[in-house]
């Protein structure tokens, strides 16, 4: 989205074109679930594009990178585990 919220259309608001600026779609049931931006090229920290700069200003920082916590928490859900509220679950990411 662009700052006013709108959608985006164009580089760098919707870097790769995806149409009506749609990152991700599920089913009715929310069980099935397409998603561009891929969190599982993303769950260890040496993955991302800029993991030593991450390294430098954040020493310490985690080896695991942010979409393994997406990966478990589609996991957890699509097999029925412990439901968490919305709010847990960003609080998650």
């Amino acid at each position: 989205a662009e700052a006013d919220g709108c959608p985006a259309t164009e580089f760098p608001g919707n870097p790769n074109g995806a149409d009506l600026a749609c990152a991700g779609l599920t089913d009715v049931s929310g069980r099935v679930l397409g998603l561009m931006p891929h969190p599982e090229a993303f769950v260890s920290l040496y993955t991302h594009y800029d993991w030593s700069g991450r390294l430098r200003t954040k020493p310490g920082t985690p080896d695991v990178g942010d979409g393994l916590h997406v990966m478990r928490i589609l996991v957890r859900e699509a097999s029925g585990g412990e439901k968490a509220s919305p709010i847990a679950a960003k609080e998650e990411l």
